[in-house]
């Protein structure tokens, strides 16, 4: 059986990524490939060079948004609000090592919407890298790579690109649980922004329960899917200040949905 972990694009959710996979790897799951969208590659290309408790303690190092984001003072001549000093050295020091399975991460072209999955075993070790910066650069706030951005916008959950890597079990790892979850209307400066994430939160739940329904009513693909989701505490995919509790919130509380489970939820959801 080939085991695949199919990271979801979840921002500084991430960390709960991180450890709900130390969680899983503590009761015998590991898998023999990897796959990400959006900090999803991140989780995904970690994995693959520093193994479950490498990716634990790296996420657990992040204290806020400036440990993986910089100011862009070049604003005027490149994209973004944000650069990717800190985060490049994150990715250059976790790849030093050698890879323990395959990842693949995707990205997306900003003019043509093209999508391309890289991967770490058919692609140098240069070029995974920066395929790697391109799948978290967040169009508008972070500056392209080469208009290579983030792919959040298209695709979620790649399901498709673990069957089609021969994967017999899927197991697809969230940092939200596998609903919308009730939020507040905030107060405060910040308000506004904090509104605008709300809504894209929304349309990214969406995107990923489409991706999921499309593999679910494939009656022709015999691979097995679990979801793998926290089940205590949540935080906005911008919150990178709760990088430290969340990991150990992933690692410590999350439940595996099988398919029906995963479709009674579906059901729960739409009505």
């Amino acid at each position: 059986m080939k085991i695949g972990f199919c990271f979801t694009g979840e921002g500084a959710r991430g960390a709960i990524q991180a450890g709900i996979v130390k969680g899983l790897d503590s009761i015998g799951i590991k898998p023999d490939m990897t796959i990400g969208i959006s900090s999803g590659s991140i989780c995904s290309a970690s994995y693959s060079y520093l193994g479950p408790d490498g990716l634990f303690e790296m996420w657990g190092n992040i204290r806020n948004i400036f440990s993986v984001f910089g100011l862009n003072l070049n604003i005027i001549t490149k994209t973004g609000l944000l650069n990717q000093k800190p985060m490049e050295k994150i990715v250059s020091n976790a790849m030093k090592n050698k890879p323990i399975c395959e990842s693949l991460v995707c990205k997306m072209n900003i003019e043509t919407g093209e999508m391309n999955y890289v991967s770490n075993y058919l692609a140098n070790k240069s070029d995974f890298m920066e395929s790697v910066l391109a799948s978290v650069a967040i169009t508008g706030l972070v500056e392209d790579r080469n208009g290579w951005v983030d792919a959040g916008s298209r695709q979620l959950a790649p399901l498709k690109q673990a069957i089609e890597l021969g994967c017999d079990k899927i197991y697809v790892i969230m940092g939200r649980p596998f609903s919308l979850v009730q939020w507040s209307k905030p107060n405060g400066i910040f308000r506004n922004a904090k509104m605008a994430f709300r809504a894209l939160d929304i349309a990214l739940y969406e995107l990923m329960i489409r991706d999921i329904n499309q593999f679910l009513k494939n009656k022709k693909i015999k691979s097995e899917i679990f979801l793998v989701e926290p089940t205590k505490f949540f935080y906005d995919s911008v919150d990178f200040k709760k990088c430290k509790e969340g990991v150990e919130l992933g690692r410590n509380n999350f439940t595996i949905l099988d398919k029906k489970e995963i479709k009674k939820s579906l059901i729960n959801y739409h009505e």
